[in-house]
């Protein structure tokens, strides 16, 4: 699905980057992401950066500096950036799938209704709409990481992709947090039962 998803970016000419609603990617995280890896890359990488504006902490985005999948930005460099940014999406998109397969696996699914499943959540249009905004769907992917955690904990107390997942949650700032917070109270108040199961 990813390769009719993104045609126009995987086989054709068109950059990684969007105009109109997803003015975002190409008029603050293109340039941010850029200016990192340049600072990065030229040795200058400080906590405090006048080319953010009129200068700013470059901490001020928790959920773009901490971003577990910079790594693949940095390893691809700067000449690649368009590059990179696809290949980081595309990887997040089949993270989401398989640990929500996982999830659903836990969750007692068939096999043939685990893959649904999984694909409903996996492309469903919050993650699609927001691709363009990178940090959105490293947290929908770190969201997913820590659902099927916290599932697998449930039946096996496998506690390190709890505390890894929660990890990776609270490095990307306290927005996602609190959001990821909330849900998880209700899901856990609807799932009692299986809770204090032995």
């Amino acid at each position: 699905f990813n390769l009719i998803l993104f045609r126009h970016f995987i086989f054709g000419n068109d950059k990684f980057l969007y105009l109109g609603i997803g003015g975002d990617s190409f008029n603050g995280y293109f340039p941010y992401y850029k200016n990192l890896l340049e600072n990065i890359y030229n040795g200058d990488l400080s906590f405090y950066d006048f080319k953010y504006g009129i200068g700013g902490s470059i901490f001020q985005e928790p959920s773009l500096i901490f971003d577990p999948y910079n790594i693949f930005l940095i390893i691809g460099g700067v000449k690649n950036i368009y590059k990179s940014l696809l290949f980081v999406t595309l990887l997040k998109f089949h993270i989401i799938f398989n640990f929500s397969y996982l999830f659903f696996r836990l969750k007692g699914k068939n096999e043939y209704m685990s893959i649904l499943a999984a694909f409903l959540w996996t492309f469903s249009s919050y993650s699609v709409l927001w691709s363009n905004q990178y940090h959105f769907l490293t947290m929908i992917s770190v969201f997913t990481l820590l659902m099927y955690s916290i599932e697998k904990y449930k039946r096996s107390r496998e506690i390190v992709l709890v505390i890894l997942s929660s990890f990776l949650l609270g490095v990307l700032g306290p927005y996602f947090v609190y959001i990821v917070g909330i849900f998880l109270f209700f899901y856990q108040l609807i799932n009692l039962d299986n809770i204090w199961r032995d």
